[in-house]
């Protein structure tokens, strides 16, 4: 025992250089880690929105096809006929006009896919009851989206912590789960991550009342989509065609939120929108 004891005592420890080498091993490997951790919080987020603008395409693609084809063939109901030539400039001389069926293909796809909830229903002095038509369209709001949204509208804002476009994410949502061509989705089909409660508030005289919440569509960095219809050429374009939109990693859009036209380069260096190679 006191041989063992004697051998143990006389045994060397670590040296300096040794623990130094030792330290210098393990602050690579935590950096090693730490990239690791930093790359899969930049990576994960944009494979969950690419997966999500996929899945939202080829759901929107279904309804947008269907409202398109038909506002190209369908009689222009002649209730709005004369509205629809109005709306023109200049005016149309009648229905044989080309831009007149633009127009009206523009309108009900307007109506069938808002991007706003002017768009989807009328505000203030404008708002709807239900079946109305909302201002500046002659033909009728979807009673579904009236429904949905007329419980907090109209006069309705967002609180300053939520004006990213929300109302953009929110419609998006509303158009698959209730729009003109049934998906069989709801939020709950794009994963917990993907949606986001949004507070509306309406202030008045400097009191601000909470009006209500609605869900809509997010991307992996938990910002609100946009959503838009691009529409070219006099009176619309018969085949526009539709387009979503995320800030990527930099939460920064730095485009039009109506054309999707570039309007600060650096931010939009890296959006990710549904018509690019997903």
């Amino acid at each position: 025992m006191r041989n063992l004891s004697k051998q143990r005592a006389g045994r060397p420890g670590f040296t300096l250089v040794e623990l130094l080498v030792v330290i210098a091993i393990i602050a690579i490997l935590l950096a090693l880690v730490a990239a690791g951790i930093m790359k899969f919080r930049e990576v994960g987020p944009k494979n969950f929105t690419r997966t999500q603008l996929r899945s939202i395409k080829s759901k929107l693609d279904k309804q947008w096809k269907d409202v398109r084809d038909k506002a190209q063939t369908d009689p222009i109901p002649s209730q709005y006929l004369t509205a629809i030539q109005n709306s023109l400039v200049p005016p149309a001389s009648g229905p044989a006009d080309p831009r007149v069926r633009a127009r009206y293909v523009e309108f009900r796809l307007q109506r069938a896919f808002p991007r706003t909830f002017q768009e989807a229903v009328g505000v203030g002095a404008n708002a709807p009851t239900l079946g109305n038509p909302p201002a500046a369209n002659p033909l009728p709001a979807w009673d579904a989206y009236v429904k949905r949204l007329f419980n907090v509208l109209p006069d309705s804002t967002a609180s300053a912590t939520e004006a990213n476009n929300f109302e953009s994410a929110v419609c998006l949502l509303m158009i698959l789960e209730v729009g003109p061509q049934p998906t069989g989705v709801t939020y709950e089909n794009f994963g917990a991550a993907a949606d986001k409660m949004f507070t509306l508030t309406r202030t008045v005289a400097n009191a601000t009342t909470q009006l209500g919440r609605l869900r809509g569509l997010v991307d992996g960095w938990r910002i609100p989509f946009w959503f838009t219809r691009t529409s070219t050429g006099p009176g619309g374009n018969l085949n526009p065609t539709p387009a979503v939109l995320s800030a990527g990693v930099d939460k920064k859009f730095g485009v039009d939120p109506v054309s999707f036209n570039v309007t600060v380069s650096g931010d939009a260096s890296d959006n990710l929108q549904t018509t690019d190679q997903l």
